[in-house]
């Protein structure tokens, strides 16, 4: 009896030792295997559509430096749609009331999902960016006539980005690249912005009349996004000229002269 009840705990030491080897073989196995691939991992996943989407052609902490400058892009580079959007929404916060979004809001209920201020910013964007000057007018109106079928914001925003890059390639220099863009005067901007956004919200022809309910948004929509886009144009981006402009009577120029450019966009 006294040989068998020492003999168990030897069993169960040997049971353990032998063991050991299966457990330390499974943490190796364990520790080498790979990370799980990037499509598996939200954080990554994310941060490659927001590279896509804004397609500056920067690593990840070059895009974030930018989104995060006051004054958006660096250097050379254009105005992107996140800088652009984050700056018009800074711009309409430093002033009492916020008349930018409440005007956009107003337009959303009077006219419905294809006035909703993520595809009015769209709009914007295109028409102050590089609309009318690296890429061509009727290019902007085609997008705006776009949204009213696809919302879909993020192919459009590629297409656009794509387009300018291409303009901006065609110099094909470096001295090119850095020459000074393009920048088409106040009033042809505020044409373009006003084509672009009564043909996505108001659902008009080229050159029918927007009615004096509408023009008054416009006349607080559009001066702030040209606004936006002349200040990053001051460090060599896309951009009309802005200052001492009196927006509010350029949109209404627009507004009143549409007739006149109803075959403006046509191929």
């Amino acid at each position: 009896m006294r040989t068998q009840a020492t003999a168990q705990p030897r069993g169960a030491a040997s049971r353990r030792l032998a063991s050991a080897p299966r457990r330390r073989a499974s943490r190796a196995a364990t520790a080498a295997t790979p990370p799980p691939p990037s499509s598996d991992n939200p954080l990554l996943a994310a941060t490659k559509r927001l590279a896509r989407t804004v397609q500056g052609g920067l690593p990840i902490v070059g895009l974030l430096s930018r989104l995060a400058a006051p004054g958006g892009g660096v250097g050379w580079d254009e105005l992107a749609y996140p800088e652009f959007a984050r700056a018009l929404v800074d711009t309409d916060a430093s002033e009492s009331g916020s008349r930018w979004a409440e005007a956009a809001t107003a337009l959303a209920k009077a006219h419905g999902p294809c006035a909703q201020s993520r595809n009015v910013t769209l709009c914007l964007w295109m028409a102050a960016a590089g609309g009318g000057g690296l890429v061509a007018s009727r290019a902007v109106i085609l997008g705006a006539r776009r949204l009213t079928v696809t919302q879909d914001i993020e192919i459009e925003v590629d297409r656009f980005a794509g387009a300018r890059a291409a303009a901006l390639e065609q110099g094909g220099s470096r001295a090119a690249k850095l020459a000074p863009r393009p920048r088409p005067s106040p009033q042809a901007a505020v044409d373009l912005a006003v084509d672009a956004l009564a043909t996505l919200c108001l659902g008009l022809n080229d050159g029918d009349p927007v009615d004096a309910g509408d023009a008054s948004l416009f006349e607080t929509l559009i001066p702030p996004a040209l606004a936006v886009a002349a200040a990053h144009a001051t460090a060599g981006g896309v951009g009309c000229e802005w200052g001492g402009v009196d927006g509010a009577a350029l949109v209404r120029a627009a507004c009143t002269s549409r007739r006149e450019r109803a075959g403006a966009y046509a191929a």
